[in-house]
């Protein structure tokens, strides 16, 4: 057969035979060997019969298609007759008499007849009418004989011819011929009839039959091989700028993957197809973002048909399996972010076309989250459509200003008023019994929070916000919180620290960064703030479940902390920083408010009563420390730190919390440090200004009884108020913070003393630190170091303080070193008598007392 066809083109490229004798002695050839197939031969060569007669089919189909495609000899019509009557000859025959060679040779014959013969023409109409008879013909053949491997090979050279004609001559102006081709063989195949599949199902083994298998990845590539060439479609910018062509292939397409995948029994298929489509419309808006709104409509309409098809899909199936489901998942929600980067990349479009395909994404996410099994989809429904709207409304403006494009719809304020209303409508969906079961309500609800979380962050970072009012601005803000409190009274308390973080943020990002805030404009975002901070205070009382929730107390007593940057940067703008330290203290005041509030409401047993009292008590000591030194400066800063520590302490005996303690033990240890190791104190006043003796005294000894009495409380309540967490890492036998307290007090008043002594003999405008000699002023020190000493002895032995006896025998050694190193070596005459005298008369006294009181042996018959 090949080797005639040879010397056929062969005749025809030197002109030995006319065009008319051409296709006649081709035609008598071909009918010749199907005579000579049924009559001499078949009787005893019933394989060489086979093998004729099949290329006697092939030189038919080769005769008629010249005839009509390259010589204009017979109209299209009647060659197209005439192969469908080759076509059903070559049937007859191979059914007839179970001849494969015949079947064989009719394809490759007829799939290599347009090649061979080829004029280089364009004529796709004619080509892929001949090749839908030829496979029509070998479809019947391979399902009558059960030849599965006929349509494989179909498939295949079909394909073949659909990649040379749309790869190198389908323009523009064919694309719709090109997706029809693709469309009507991609059906053909598809549907091959499945009739034999049920014997073919099993072998003798048991396990799936070769001709099963064959017939069914033809059926599977028929749907899928298609969407490489939508692939092509979508990324070629030369086949317009119009995706609907391409949307409607894919459309087709997964409606065949999903019927093929239900038949066949594999709903993979139908995954796969989801997952072709979204990436085929990902290359599109890759390579030609929609410009226009009725290129925008394309796509959403596209997401829109190819989701709801799939819910169809999923709706239908008595079985929902896992692929189908992942399936609708897929289309539902890739669509959505998609569309989303792409309505960010096209700012001049309006917005409104991208909203309504969002909405129909989230409903059917929704919708899915309602079937067993898919809870949590509920939660991805508002979340989805939230980070769509924060993309672009963050996103939209700085893209036109880089494209140079205008944006113009929607205005600020109506994209403030969608964003609000998307969240205002998922909040209102877990409210609705109807809508959702309830253990359906709490997921939505998380979602709805989430959404607001999303959304509130985004309006607050993005740079169209600045082109509001700022009173919508704050107004927004506040609606936003609100919208978030009455979706977390719902949930956990714990939510409320996400929601007052992110408005915090917010209303942080305004104060400091508007440009607008100053007069009237900086008390109106005071007074947005102020309310703000309220609405996170009051968030435990808005229902009954956080009002028992220890998170929720948490959570609002940090919103001042929180808040307070914007509130401060509002209230400097507004009223100045001359009383700036009445903002924290204010804000004390409301948290101890709100302390008394939830005291008053909630039981004794209520563990959510002691938290609300400690964590508010600790705010409130915060922010009472804060106010001082903004307020307060030099000595009296460290005064009134000394007197809130002290005051912590006294109120971790009451609330048994040990955060108090700490709190008020690292005030105390920030007051010892500013005391002892502050070069700066030295200049707090002027001598002229105030006598040293008298600013010295209550700035030390203030202090000083503050750390005396932070002792006495720990030393007799620090064990027995021990956390186990504490007992796990300190001795409750040491009382490690009382003996620090008692330490710290003793090196307060000792350095007190030394100043007050640098203080009566100094004689520059300032206290200074002397580093010269001078007698009188050394030897005063050395005796009230002495003095000092014995006083430590005595109030050791008074209150049989060890620790105080070890630290007066210290100092008094330290005061010999000092006289025989230091005072012997500079003082002369009486002040040497006078500086060994005194050390001698401190020293007996000391062993005296050592004897009398620390020394002392029991007399006999005394118990020790």
């Amino acid at each position: 057969m090949i080797a005639g066809l040879y010397f056929f083109k062969y005749s025809v490229d030197h002109g030995l035979l006319t065009t008319t004798l051409r296709v006649v002695l081709g035609t008598a050839l071909g009918t010749g060997c199907i005579i000579a197939s049924e009559l001499p031969l078949r009787k005893r060569y019933a394989v060489l019969a086979d093998w004729v007669g099949g290329a006697g089919v092939a030189i038919l189909y080769l005769s008629f298609w010249a005839a009509a495609a390259r010589y204009d000899l017979i109209p299209i019509p009647v060659s197209f007759a005439l192969m469908a009557a080759v076509t059903a000859l070559a049937c007859v025959l191979s059914v007839r008499h179970k001849a494969l060679p015949i079947a064989v040779l009719g394809l490759l014959g007829g799939f290599a007849t347009p090649t061979l013969l080829s004029t280089g023409s364009d004529r796709p109409i004619a080509l892929f009418s001949y090749l839908l008879l030829l496979d029509g013909a070998l479809l019947f053949v391979a399902h009558r004989r059960r030849w599965p491997a006929l349509a494989l090979l179909g498939l295949g050279g079909t394909t073949l011819y659909q990649m040379t004609w749309m790869f190198a001559s389908m323009g523009r102006d064919r694309i719709f011929l090109g997706i029809g081709v693709l469309a009507v063989f991609g059906v053909l195949f598809a549907l091959v009839p499945a009739g034999q599949d049920a014997k073919d199902a099993k072998d003798g083994d048991g396990k799936p039959a070769k001709r099963s298998v064959v017939m069914r990845l033809t059926r599977v590539l028929a749907v899928l091989g298609p969407f490489a060439f939508a692939l092509f479609f979508a990324a070629d910018a030369n086949l317009g700028p119009w995706f609907y062509p391409t949307g409607g292939l894919l459309l087709m397409l997964s409606a065949g993957a999903l019927f093929v995948g239900h038949r066949e029994g594999l709903p993979v298929l139908g995954l796969i197809a989801a997952a072709a489509s979204t990436g085929v419309l990902a290359v599109f808006l890759m390579s030609q973002t929609p410009s226009t709104l009725l290129g925008v409509l394309e796509v959403v309409g596209f997401g829109a048909l190819l989701g709801v098809l799939y819910q169809v899909a999923l709706e239908r199936s008595p079985t929902r399996p896992a692929e189908l489901g992942l399936g609708a998942l897929l289309t539902a929600a890739a669509p959505l972010g998609l569309t989303a980067l792409a309505a960010v990349a096209t700012p001049s479009v309006s917005l409104y076309p991208w909203l309504a395909g969002w909405a129909i994404s989230s409903a059917l996410i929704y919708r899915q989250g309602t079937f067993s099994g898919r809870s949590l989809l509920v939660i991805v429904a508002p979340v989805g459509t939230a980070l769509a709207l924060a993309i672009y409304s963050v996103g939209r403006t700085p893209i036109a200003h880089l494209r140079g494009l205008e944006v113009t719809d929607p205005s600020v304020t109506t994209l403030l008023a969608i964003l609000l209303g998307a969240v205002t409508l998922f909040s209102f969906v877990p409210r609705i019994p109807r809508l959702l079961r309830d253990e359906l309500q709490k997921y939505a609800t998380i979602g709805a929070l989430v959404a607001v979380l999303i959304v509130f962050f985004a309006f607050g970072v993005s740079p169209d916000s600045a082109g509001l009012p700022l009173v919508a601005l704050v107004a927004g803000a506040l609606l936003f919180q609100l919208v978030g409190s009455l979706d977390a009274a719902r949930l956990h308390g714990a939510w409320l620290f996400a929601l007052h973080f992110v408005a915090a943020i917010v209303l942080t990002i305004i104060a400091w960064g508007d440009p607008r805030l100053a007069g009237q404009q900086g008390a109106l975002v005071f007074a947005g703030t102020v309310a703000a901070f309220l609405l996170a205070l009051a968030a435990p009382h808005l229902s009954p479940r956080l009002l028992r929730d220890p998170w929720a107390h948490r959570a609002a007593a940090v919103a001042g902390p929180l808040f307070f940057l914007a509130l401060h940067r509002t209230f400097d703008v507004s009223f100045g920083d001359s009383a700036v330290g009445v903002l924290p203290l204010g804000l004390a005041a409301a948290a101890l408010g709100a302390l008394v509030l939830a005291k008053g409401q909630l039981s004794a047993t209520d563990p959510a009563r002691r938290v609300s009292i400690v964590w508010f008590a600790a705010v409130v000591a915060g922010f009472v420390t804060l106010a001082i030194p903004l307020q307060l400066d030099r000595e009296w800063i460290t005064v009134a730190w000394a007197l809130e520590g002290a005051a912590l302490i006294g109120l971790y005996v009451r609330l048994e919390h040990p955060g108090l303690k700490y709190i008020g033990v690292a005030l105390l240890t920030v007051v010892t440090v500013r005391l002892v190791a502050n070069p700066y104190l030295l200049d707090y006043h002027m001598r002229a200004e105030l006598p040293g003796v008298v600013w010295l005294s209550y700035t030390f000894l203030v202090p000083a009884a503050c750390l005396i009495a932070a002792h006495f409380i720990m030393w007799r309540h620090g064990p027995r108020l021990m956390t186990a967490w504490e007992r796990s890492f300190f001795n409750p036998k040491h009382r490690i913070p009382a003996r620090g307290a008692a330490i710290a007090s003793i090196v307060v008043i000792f350095v007190y003393l030394n100043l007050v002594v640098f203080d009566l003999f100094g004689t520059g405008p300032s206290l200074t630190i002397p580093t010269d000699h001078m007698m009188a002023r050394d030897l005063t020190t050395s005796l009230v170091w002495a003095l000092y000493g014995l006083s430590l002895l005595a109030l050791g032995v008074g209150i049989r303080s060890t620790g105080l006896r070890a630290m007066s025998l210290a100092l008094f050694l330290l005061t010999a070193a000092k006289v025989f190193l230091y005072d012997l070596s500079h003082l002369e005459d009486l002040y040497r008598v006078g500086s060994l005298v005194g050390l001698a008369m401190s020293l007996i006294i000391v062993s005296l007392a050592y004897q009398r009181f620390v020394f002392r042996t029991p007399t006999k018959g005394v118990s020790k």
